[in-house]
């Protein structure tokens, strides 16, 4: 009697140690498959990757402040007031949050600069997301020599220099010599612009490519 109720503990043992294997294997395909997912666009996912996306995500926020931005966005990454820090008591009131904008538009449109998995997705400066452009080869400065013959894509990242530590926005589209961009934290909203003249314009500092060569 005793062998037998040890070998019903020992099957049963042995089924939970399979049920719990192969849970695990699921998460580790579902992870490889987000891994998979959340990569840079380059030349190939051309009928992939969808700038137009990220730029009408982006305008659809239009007159909004940082804590209405993504309030309707059910899913991750949800609303951008999470990122974001308190300047102060009150609505509205948050620390300059250009940066925090463009990252979640990307990542809300299916895109993110880095992926989620690695917690680093948000870059909270202009500076930051200079630097990533840079590092990925991406990033073409007005004193380069491509900027003569740049033509801005919907979904880039636009860098501006100022003496207040920056600013970044996302192109919208170019009109001849000027450029149509969407940016958070102007006026503390989101709101549209357009730069004229903008390869000779004195205020912006370069463009960051999202597709790649």
């Amino acid at each position: 009697m005793l062998k037998r109720i040890s070998c019903i503990l020992l099957f049963a043992m042995l089924l939970l140690a399979v049920g719990c294997a192969s849970q695990g294997s699921v998460g580790s395909r579902a992870a490889n498959k987000d891994a998979a997912t959340e990569r840079q666009p380059t030349q190939g996912d051309v009928g992939l990757y969808s700038g137009q996306r990220i730029v009408d995500l982006a305008v659809s926020m239009q007159g909004c402040h940082a804590d209405e931005v993504g309030t309707n966005v059910t899913a991750w990454p949800f609303a951008l007031a999470r990122y974001l820090k308190k300047a102060r008591p009150g609505s509205h009131n948050y620390e300059p949050w250009c940066s925090e904008f463009v990252c979640w538009a990307y990542a809300a449109a299916g895109w993110p600069l880095v992926p989620r998995a690695r917690d680093r997705w948000m870059m909270t400066d202009n500076t930051q997301l200079r630097a990533w452009f840079i590092k990925n080869r991406r990033f073409v400065s007005k004193n380069d020599p491509d900027w003569v013959s740049l033509i801005p894509q919907p979904g880039d990242f636009v860098r501006f220099d100022n003496a207040r530590g920056g600013h970044c926005a996302i192109v919208r589209s170019v009109s001849g010599p000027d450029l149509n961009v969407v940016h958070g934290n102007s006026g503390n909203q989101v709101r549209l612009d357009t730069v004229k003249d903008f390869r000779n314009s004195l205020i912006i500092d370069g463009i960051g490519l999202r597709l790649a060569p």
